[in-house]
């Protein structure tokens, strides 16, 4: 799964420079928008009553 491998090196590189950017957190970059795919779900078993559920009619759709 891809999500797993990116959020460790996420982890390792963007850390200690986020301390000297004005953007919000990764933790809001990241998190918000991987909530929005079912694959995330999946890789992290992520279920209802978890923080970082969304009900899938509550779930961005682009296409």
């Amino acid at each position: 799964m891809l999500l797993t491998p990116l959020t460790a090196l996420f982890e390792r590189t963007a850390a200690p420079k986020q301390k000297k950017l004005k953007y919000s957190p990764g933790i809001f970059r990241i998190n918000g928008p991987a909530s929005n795919l079912q694959e995330f779900y999946e890789a992290f078993g992520v279920k209802k009553g978890d923080a970082l559920f969304r009900t899938p009619k509550n779930r961005a759709k682009i296409w």
